[in-house]
């Protein structure tokens, strides 16, 4: 089938836009690639059957070829967002709240595209692509992660929190204020070691938030805990955007010496270190939704979270980004809904220590034990210049969880870090080639739980 046929029989079709090349090529070769039919009654494929079957590879195809097309062409092939299993894309995509940026570079016969975006205050989702002469996709080869979100002020707004496919999820690091958002993105290879391109494939558009605001709802909270144990928890607001809602609230250490370990509080940006547990209920006292639930299973609403600390105010900002479904207006205001903590984990200084022979632990194991539970450690190797030792018992991320050191005979002390599983663990003392008479280990800042709490107050529906 040549070109002007593959663009007939698609103009047939009612497609305002001809056929992209690499949509024709990768066409032609799969009807090249088929094999005549028996002779028996026919000559060839009619040309009813290679019309069923153009638009069969049509849809095969349309994973990478819709993320070069213009927009007519994507009026008539089914949207990228619309096969995520994301209920908040469903639901923007119905709301014809998706733009249509058609951003595309192509250098060293890859081309890099964003065909789709939904972007509201909660969270910003793009279709990306990326393939090569052959139309072979680079997707995953590419750091999307370099992809940069920028207000009006020029500062980065949003990090990439997950995938799925070819729907790649960033999180505003704080809540847009800005009206227009530009991204930005300057890629100078794809792919590592042996399967690396280098190039410059430079993509710049801007995304509006106008139509999504118009749907979108703020709810003031403005609700204080202070912890018996030298913390405090504000819930400030949730934010009801069309593709998802999000709650933002504030940790901050009010005991910062004597208990807690506050520059490990500020250094550590995962959500593990100061990881808080809460559900919400309605007015009858049955939970709805989990956020880190103790206990499985458990119903969870939420997409993801982000996190940032402030060094102005001592304060971690935390954002949980949850589905719409979870605050429907018609759930949400007709039935109310509680927020009830059920705990939350801060970095605390431990200082507990084990002191031990390496000759007697390789014949008899040694017990570790604290306040998260406890595992014994056995055995000891040198490989690949750092020291294994094999763990057994309680290992788990409570246990295990903070920062660890091993300090020699000599007074060397040496990072640990734990590798492996709940099945099979190994504690690995970093850098230390030589296996000493004497060493200790010390756990030096845990990961603690708190989960004495009591504390729940009833959502306001009052909006800004």
């Amino acid at each position: 089938m040549d070109t002007n046929q593959v663009d007939s029989l698609f103009s047939k079709e009612n497609t305002a836009a001809p056929v992209p090349d690499i949509f024709r090529k990768r066409i032609n070769k799969t009807l090249d690639s088929l094999p005549d039919l028996p002779k028996a009654g026919r000559k060839g494929y009619s040309k009813r059957v290679k019309k069923a079957l153009a638009g069969a590879a049509a849809v095969v195809f349309v994973g990478g070829a819709i993320l070069a097309n213009p927009p007519a062409m994507a009026d008539f092939v089914k949207s990228l967002f619309s096969e995520s299993y994301d209920a908040g894309l469903a639901s923007s995509l119905k709301q014809g709240l998706v733009q249509y940026p058609n951003a595309r570079t192509t250098d060293k016969g890859v081309t890099i595209t964003v065909s789709e975006v939904m972007a509201d205050r909660s969270r910003i989702v793009l279709a990306v692509g990326a393939e090569n002469k052959n139309g072979e996709s680079l997707v995953g080869r590419v750091d999307w992660g370099r992809l940069e979100f920028q207000d009006e002020h020029g500062k980065v707004a949003a990090h990439l929190k997950y995938e799925e496919g070819n729907v790649y999820t960033y999180v505003f690091t704080e809540k847009p204020t800005s009206e227009t958002l530009t991204v930005a993105g300057n890629f100078t290879e794809i792919g590592s070691f042996a399967t690396r391109i280098e190039g410059n494939w430079n993509i710049r558009f801007d995304v509006n938030l106008a139509q999504a605001d118009q749907q979108t709802k703020t709810v003031p909270i403005n609700q204080e805990y202070v912890a018996p144990q030298g913390y405090t928890i504000e819930v400030n607001r949730l934010t009801k955007a069309p593709s998802a809602a999000r709650l933002d609230l504030t940790t901050s250490l009010l005991d910062k010496g004597r208990t807690f370990d506050a520059e490990q509080f500020k250094r550590n940006q995962a959500l593990m270190s100061h990881e808080l547990m809460f559900h919400f209920e309605d007015k009858q006292g049955k939970p709805i939704s989990y956020v880190n639930p103790q206990e499985l299973p458990a119903v969870v609403h939420q997409f993801t979270g982000d996190s940032y600390f402030d060094e102005a105010t001592g304060k971690m900002h935390l954002s949980y980004i949850f589905s719409p479904q979870l605050f429907d207006d018609k759930i949400f205001d007709q039935t109310g809904m509680r927020l009830v903590l059920d705990g939350c984990v801060l970095p605390v200084r431990s200082g507990k220590s084990l002191t031990f022979k390496t000759e007697e632990v390789i014949r008899n194991p040694v017990t570790f034990e604290n306040d998260e539970g406890k595992f014994s450690i056995s055995e000891i190797e040198i490989s690949g210049g750092d020291a294994w030792m094999e763990m057994k018992g309680e290992v788990n991320n409570r246990v295990t969880d903070g920062i660890w050191s091993v300090i020699d005979d000599q007074g060397h002390e040496y990072p640990v870090e734990f590798q492996g599983n709940g099945i099979s663990v190994s504690l690995v003392i970093k850098g230390m080639s030589e296996i000493p008479s004497e060493m200790t280990l010390t756990h030096k800042v845990a990961n603690k739980l708190y989960s004495d709490q009591n504390w729940s107050f009833e959502l306001p529906q009052k909006e800004e």
